[in-house]
């Protein structure tokens, strides 16, 4: 008996186009052809088709049956709801003046699920013209693409430096593992992109400022079965704060911490100041001269990570008893206000090299999430599991397993510790491999993908 990958989510048609494999291997119809040894027309082949005992589904698909076998199965779900096909099916076909008898056999599309198919002469049984069998593979081309190194914003020393890659062997290996028989192939035509207008991807910016970057070496010739991956340097949500100096001397500098324990938003890729600074007005005190003054950006510095300082020395002077004058501050200013590991839309995922205020990301918690991401691209986790969950402070459908009932119940998971990969954050808990409750569903996606948005 032999065995062969099939991959039932590449199309027949572009086959050619799929590297390695051959028009046969795609698609879930196999076209199976047994030969006699004699050139005689009219002899019955009975070909075999039988569900493997590891399947998702035993039954089989309803073609692989003949229209009679079709109208009874249909009779007996009508009367006994808990039905299913057979796992075993036989048809027979009579051989043609060459002496070859052909039929097609439909496969599922869950991987990992394995058909026997043998053809022999009917009543021959134990004499074989045909043995085969069929494991079903789905396969994915990945196209990793990162920032190259290129100069900090206007007013800024140094450079961004060049997103790194990592390894793919594990993440690879984890969707091939326990027949998720997802084949992910490396298909990268340009690695290094550069850098177009920032190195920090927003929520609110993610569809279109985030996707233009993307498509740079994005090769489209492999859609629908291309995922595009960006190792970007951050991706982070900002907000803005208002900050008020009341009681400040014309000439004395001052310094205001950020409230609510924010850090100022840092975008190294912007020009200086730019990235935190969004207006900053001055007026006196008192007396009848209250209008509001732009106050330049010159005289507004960051002190660390959350601090304003303010140099008044520069505002015009009212009087000659300046010192004892009083001015009103008002500063607009943004701030992080969460960070986010990585990100899915249509067939693009983001992974974040670093956290803003924090640092480099480990690379195993960059694989970890890249898991995760990729879960999400072929539609993970799914609805009809126990541990399903969408929305509990995360954005999308993610596992809970490893939290207990009680923190089930609660209204956001946040700052807990689920266990799967598709937990919905980076916990200290979190593993980078799908759970024994989410694996099956793995197996069960179809990855009918979608293209890019046409935006592109």
């Amino acid at each position: 008996m032999t065995d062969h990958k099939q991959y039932v989510n590449v199309d027949p048609a572009r086959a050619n186009e799929r590297r390695e494999i051959r028009r046969p291997r795609a698609g879930k119809t196999v076209h199976l052809a047994a030969r006699i040894n004699k050139q005689v027309e009219g002899v019955p082949i009975i070909f075999e088709i039988k569900s493997g005992r590891h399947n998702v589904n035993r039954a089989l698909e309803d073609a692989n049956f003949s229209p009679g076998e079709r109208r009874r199965h249909a009779r007996q779900r009508a009367s006994n709801a808990g039905f299913q096909n057979p796992g075993i099916a036989r048809r027979r076909v009579l051989t043609d003046a060459q002496g070859e008898a052909t039929i097609d056999f439909i496969l599922s599309e869950n991987g990992g699920d394995e058909f026997e198919v043998k053809a022999f002469i009917r009543g021959q049984e134990s004499n074989e013209l045909l043995s085969d069998k069929f494991i079903v593979w789905r396969r994915v081309y990945y196209q990793v693409s990162r920032f190259r190194q290129s100069r900090q914003g206007v007013g800024r020393r140094g450079v961004l430096t060049e997103i790194p890659n990592f390894s793919w062997g594990s993440i690879v290996q984890e969707f091939r593992d326990r027949r998720h028989n997802i084949e992910l192939e490396d298909e990268s035509s340009r690695d290094l992109i550069d850098r177009i207008d920032a190195n920090v991807i927003t929520r609110a910016n993610n569809h279109r400022t985030a996707t233009r970057r993307a498509r740079d070496g994005y090769n489209a010739r492999r859609e629908p079965l291309a995922m595009r991956v960006v190792l970007v340097n951050m991706i982070a949500k900002s907000e803005t704060v208002e900050l008020t100096f009341n009681q400040v001397r014309e000439n004395q500098p001052r310094t205001l911490r950020i409230p609510r324990g924010r850090k100022l938003w840092i975008d190294k890729s912007k020009e200086i100041k730019t990235d935190f600074l969004v207006d900053a007005q001055w007026r006196y005190e008192g007396g009848r001269d209250r209008a509001w003054r732009n106050l330049d950006a010159q005289y507004v510095s960051a002190v660390g990570n959350n601090q304003v300082r303010v140099e008044m020395d520069r505002i015009p002077r009212r009087h000659v008893f300046h010192v004892f004058r009083r001015v009103e501050i008002k500063l607009t200013v943004r701030v992080n206000k969460g960070n986010t590991n990585g990100l899915s839309w249509y067939n693009t995922i983001w992974i974040a090299h670093r956290i803003m205020h924090r640092g480099v990301r480990a690379t195993n918690l960059k694989k970890s999430t890249t898991v995760h991401e990729t879960g999400h691209f072929i539609g993970m986790a799914a609805s009809g599991q126990s541990t399903h969950y969408t929305g509990r402070g995360h954005t999308g459908p993610h596992c809970s397993t490893g939290l207990s009932a009680a923190n089930r119940a609660r209204s956001s998971y946040r700052g807990m510790s689920g266990t799967c990969v598709m937990f919905g954050e980076s916990a200290p808990g979190r593993s980078g491999r799908f759970c024994s409750t989410c694996d099956p569903f793995v197996r069960t996606r179809r990855i009918r993908l979608r293209r890019m948005p046409r935006s592109w």
